[in-house]
């Protein structure tokens, strides 16, 4: 069940607040003014206003304006500082009947700073999650067993599949959630082309006889229980098959087919 706020903004607002309670000129730093600059231009207006009988200077503009002159020419923000752990402790506690624990809101506000600082650095590629795919990303942070299995109730997902799904995370992302639940039809030229690589290094690879299947963008080893996915980022995803017949997400996507196979097969066979 949604609320109003949202956990992850009432943990971005306590993070705010204890942040500008710990240092105010972070508020000086939201708007790309660092804080040596804003004591030189005190000190200027100060004594401009000294040497000088003038009126006054106009108060500022609109709002409007000033977002208007933002976009069209963008103001040099100082450097980001090194991503860091957030430590600070909540400055009240959470309100009793809200179903807010302290800890809880503390976890939220160190995972609202690190997605806050990979922002930054330009790193949108978690922007647009569904509420299902944030709860895998969460999970695949390692939050604890509580946690996973709350994360698990919440959003509705079958154990395993939650389970598969946050291995897939941690391989690759929200590219790697894609490849676990979507197939699509790639140019068959680029599947033709890999499967003839790949059956030369399995030459090499194994006596024994293989045989590859290709079904849309998947290649299957169907004798090994080694399938390779192609990615939308034209990556391939090894996964393995268990016992009960899933397939499993076991190493990062790699850009070259053979890499990807011997990833799988090394795993296969605790290499």
């Amino acid at each position: 069940m949604s609320s109003n706020p949202c956990k992850h903004a009432a943990a971005l607002c306590y993070a705010i607040a204890a942040t500008v309670d710990t240092d105010p000129f972070v508020l000086f730093a939201l708007r790309g003014r660092g804080r040596e600059e804003v004591f030189a231009q005190l000190r200027a207006l100060r004594t401009a206003a000294q040497e000088t009988a003038a009126p006054p200077a106009p108060a500022g503009i609109p709002a409007a304006a000033a977002y208007a002159r933002w976009g069209e020419q963008a103001p040099e923000l100082p450097e980001l500082p090194e991503p860091a752990a957030h430590t600070t402790a909540l400055p009240v506690a959470p309100p009793p009947g809200t179903g807010l624990a302290a800890a809880d809101l503390e976890r939220l506000m160190a995972d609202a700073t690190a997605r806050a600082a990979r922002l930054l650095a330009g790193d949108t590629a978690d922007l647009h999650l569904t509420q299902h795919q944030d709860a895998v990303r969460i999970a695949a942070s390692d939050p604890g067993p509580e946690w996973f299995h709350r994360l698990i109730q919440n959003s509705g997902t079958n154990p395993t599949a939650f389970a598969r799904l946050t291995r897939a995370w941690r391989h690759g992302g929200p590219t790697g959630i894609t490849v676990a639940e979507q197939t699509y039809a790639p140019d068959p030229t680029v599947m033709k082309a890999t499967r003839t690589a790949l059956d030369a290094a399995l030459t090499e690879m194994t006596d024994s006889p293989t045989h590859l299947r290709t079904w849309r963008n998947r290649l299957t080893l169907t004798h090994h229980g080694i399938q390779l996915r192609l990615g939308p980022d034209t990556r391939w995803y090894p996964y393995l098959q268990d016992d009960d017949g899933e397939w499993w997400p076991v190493a990062p996507a790699e850009s070259d087919p053979v890499t990807a196979l011997t990833a799988a097969w090394s795993e296969k066979n605790g290499e």
